[in-house]
């Protein structure tokens, strides 16, 4: 009786190493997969567009240090610069990386951000914020996070900001600081 305990016991013992394994083996198997499906289909260094609309109008310019095209058409970018919003010269943008999600016509850059734009009266102002999407279909910025707005005579923070790119109309959209300078 205890021969066969013994030897129930071994093929337990076998079966258990040959099952973890197998596990082993199938784990580094999907890493390496997962590995593959991460990598860029294609890349461009130094890239330069623009992107034209229906009537053969500049849309938008960017330039990218660094392109990447991934097999589910998402893109990542990096040292973004994008001007020439609806191809008027009212913002320029530059961002450390940018995100295109598959099947959409928006991008979101991460930052720091540093955005240049005009008000309605001509002054020039900056704006800073951690994260903003572009909008190529809606033609806007938009982002929910924290932003600052500084000019020579105005400090503004907010939470949120929307803008369409012609610069026809910037809304602040939450916790609204104004602190205008003196000349």
């Amino acid at each position: 009786m205890s021969r066969v305990l013994l030897g129930m016991l071994a093929v337990l013992v076998i079966a258990v190493a040959m099952w973890t394994s197998l596990q082993q083996v199938d784990t580094a198997d999907r890493a390496a997969a997962e590995d593959t499906a991460d990598a860029p289909r294609y890349y461009i260094k130094n890239a330069a567009w623009t992107m034209l609309g229906p009537s053969g109008t500049p849309e938008y310019r960017m330039r990218a240090e660094l392109a990447e095209y991934f097999d589910d058409q998402s893109a990542r970018l990096s040292q973004l610069q994008v001007d020439d919003l609806a191809g008027e010269q009212v913002w320029t943008i530059s961002a450390p990386s940018g995100y295109a999600p598959p099947h959409q016509r928006r991008m979101l850059l991460n930052g720091p951000i540093t955005a240049n734009g005009q008000w309605a009266d001509g002054q020039q102002f900056q704006l800073d914020t951690d994260h903003m999407w572009i909008d190529t279909l809606r033609r806007e910025l938009y982002t929910d996070a924290e932003v600052l707005l500084t000019s020579a005579l105005r400090r503004i923070q907010a939470r949120g900001l929307r803008a369409d790119w012609r610069g026809d109309s910037l809304q602040l959209l939450d916790q609204v600081s104004v602190r205008y300078e003196t000349r």
